[in-house]
């Protein structure tokens, strides 16, 4: 399989009074076109700092990013970034919010609303144009955002913990739909999260980062057919599969 991204020794940290803090140290790490690969590992492991490093929003202090077998200048131009947070302007309404991406390449905003309309029912969004993010629920949300993130068609998606502040229900609901979504549109897919039943249930693999300074403790392969069925999470091979993750985050060094 061709890499679509690709992560070669990098390193990164940063000074503070007390001295030099490594956060990241000699990361490799590979998604494949059309792949769904997740960072797991605990909290200030450096996963959200991969993300910034590969859309250039820090600077690389060791090592490789390459995309599409290069190392581009200016990697936006290739990938489209989903935070945390949903980051919807709460002065937009939900059309003016997801097309902002587009306007801001200079798409006109006819075409770019255009555009927009004709995935609204995909995402469970149609009749909600004109309605601003205080009317919406978490979910509605979160899939405007990441309506916002694919627009433009980029070939590699980053996203940070999408689900992260949603309940139980609703995030197990938005990553089925995602599910549904990337089966659509077949995106080279970097999800960070620190939920072990999410890494699974999503992606084909799995690397699993140490405390910080952030290392690769272990790379797991996924082998649950696809498409993935809610049903998989309470059979024996998805059990057996946390355990081994479970059993990768608990070991020492």
């Amino acid at each position: 399989m061709k890499n679509k991204l690709e992560l070669r020794g990098v390193s990164w940290g940063y000074a503070t009074e007390q001295g030099y803090l490594q956060v990241l140290d000699q990361l490799d790490i590979r998604v494949g076109a059309g792949e769904f690969v997740s960072l797991l590992g605990p909290s200030g492991c450096g996963k959200s700092t991969v993300l910034n490093l590969i859309c250039g929003l820090e600077r690389l202090a060791e090592g490789q990013i390459r995309i599409n077998d290069q190392c581009p200048d200016q990697p936006g131009r290739f990938l489209a970034y989903m935070p945390q947070k949903d980051l919807l302007f709460p002065w937009r309404s939900l059309m003016d919010n997801v097309i902002l991406g587009l306007e801001i390449e200079g798409v006109p905003r006819k075409e770019a609303a255009a555009r927009a309309r004709e995935l609204l029912p995909l995402f469970g969004l149609e009749g909600f144009e004109r309605s601003y993010p205080f009317q919406l629920s978490g979910g509605m949300r979160q899939r405007a955002a990441l309506l916002r993130t694919i627009l433009p068609h980029k070939d590699i998606l980053l996203l940070d913990e999408p689900f992260g502040a949603l309940d139980a229900i609703t995030r197990f609901q938005m990553q089925s739909w995602l599910l549904e979504i990337w089966e659509k549109f077949r995106y080279s897919v970097l999800f960070v999260t620190h939920d072990i039943e999410e890494a699974l249930y999503l992606s084909d693999r799995v690397y699993v980062l140490s405390s910080r300074p952030g290392q690769v403790k272990e790379e797991i392969r996924v082998p649950l057919p696809r498409p993935r069925k809610p049903a998989f999470t309470a059979e024996a091979l998805f059990m057996e599969m946390k355990r081994k993750i479970l059993g990768a985050l608990e070991a020492k060094g």
